[in-house]
């Protein structure tokens, strides 16, 4: 019994072919989701500035488009234009998460300007200021004073009138006004004094049968 044994000398066609090299790995591709980032930036910059008072407010627009970008990339990552799902959700979350903190500090913000904004009768030592109103008449008068959307009246005699009141949160007008039959020999005087310092004065000379002398201040 004999062996063939292998012919060295063989055309290369013969031969048994190698394999290709494999091809080189594919880099992963970058997430994407230009909206979804653009829509996080908008709502985590309002909710950031939903905390301070009154500047709040500018949240509310803020939070609203980054609501509208962040909304848009999770339409797109649907339909396959976007690969970054969470970024989108991310500011979903931020963008209404700035609009609760801006209502809550705007209702807070109302609350307190109805319910603590206005003037206690008399003056309250545990507030934090203290107004006093003051009228100097030589005949009898009537006066109104308090916070300009709710006036207290009083009728005062002749000489030094004093009303005190205090309040914990401004941002209301001040208002005192008397009215008195006058002379040319009288005089009228009002004055409003917040925490001991005069913040509004007013001092006229009675030129016709009846006189109106107002203070106006603000309550800070």
């Amino acid at each position: 019994m004999t062996t063939e044994s292998p012919n060295y000398f063989a055309p290369a066609s013969r031969r048994e072919a190698e394999p290709p090299p494999p091809p080189p790995a594919a880099e992963p591709e970058a997430p994407k989701n230009a909206y979804g980032i653009a829509g996080l930036a908008a709502g985590g910059l309002g909710l950031l500035v939903s905390w301070i008072p009154m500047v709040g407010l500018l949240c509310t627009p803020l939070g609203l488009t980054g609501l509208a970008l962040s909304s848009l990339g999770l339409v797109r990552f649907k339909r396959g234009e976007a690969t970054n799902r969470t970024v989108s959700l991310a500011g979903v979350a931020v963008s209404g998460l700035g609009i609760v903190v801006a209502l809550v500090m705007l209702a807070v913000l109302g609350i307190s300007s109805v319910v603590g904004g206005k003037l206690s009768y008399p003056a309250d030592a545990d507030e934090k200021h203290h107004v006093e109103f003051v009228v100097t008449v030589t005949t009898p008068a009537h006066v109104n004073y308090g916070a300009q959307d709710e006036l207290q009246e009083d009728t005062i005699p002749p000489g030094t009138w004093r009303q005190t009141a205090s309040y914990d949160n401004g941002g209301f007008p001040l208002k005192l006004t008397l009215d008195a039959p006058t002379n040319a020999a009288d005089r009228l005087l009002c004055t409003i004094l917040v925490d001991g310092k005069v913040v509004a004065s007013l001092t006229t000379a009675a030129s016709s049968i009846k006189d109106n002398v107002s203070c106006t201040a603000q309550a800070n």
